[in-house]
């Protein structure tokens, strides 16, 4: 997802004055990485993360490991000067946010979570109405999901089931909620 939407930028922004450039791709497994190559239009895959780091043409990396991974890998690109997109969330708990967050900022990188539900516009425009005070004074905020990757008993046991990596609903999708609160 993250991958196509890079290739989109100068479609969907005829303003932006770059236009990104995929580099290099990297799974654990050859095979998907060389699919991701091939699919996505990335200059070269590699099967370990680091060599994605010390490319000097890299300039942001995108984490989307699995969970338990972030805290390792955003302290590895910070270091490496690299520019940070990690997904949600960085951290296992709030302990290892802070160490993401510190890591960062004493490499001066930049950094986003991927917080995506914050520019549906149906969210920006229930945001406008509340700055606004179309909606009077709110005591109380309510989110649902619907979406259950366990649902699908022939679906694939990913690392969202492991205990260490995964958080279950709350780090997964309890997340974007919390991030909702706070626009």
């Amino acid at each position: 997802t993250h991958s196509r939407s890079y290739r989109q930028v100068l479609e969907r922004f005829a303003d932006a004055d770059f236009a990104p450039r995929l580099v290099v791709c990297s799974d654990n497994v050859e095979s998907r990485a060389r699919e991701a190559q091939r699919r996505l239009g990335f200059e070269r895959f590699t099967t370990d993360w680091h060599e994605v780091l010390s490319d000097p043409n890299v300039e942001v990396v995108n984490i989307t490991v699995p969970n338990g991974l972030h805290l390792e890998i955003v302290r590895a690109a910070a270091a490496a000067g690299k520019h940070i997109l990690c997904e949600k969330p960085v951290g296992r708990d709030p302990q290892e946010t802070a160490l993401a967050e510190q890591a960062a900022r004493q490499a001066g990188v930049q950094t986003f979570v991927g917080y995506n539900y914050r520019w549906v516009p149906m969210v920006q425009y229930a945001k406008q109405l509340i700055d606004e005070g179309r909606l009077g004074r709110l005591t109380h905020y309510r989110s649902r999901f619907f979406a259950c990757y366990a649902s699908n008993p022939y679906g694939l046991l990913s690392w969202r089931f492991q205990i260490e990596h995964g958080l279950g609903i709350l780090g997964d999708l309890g997340s974007h909620a919390i991030d909702l609160a706070h626009l």
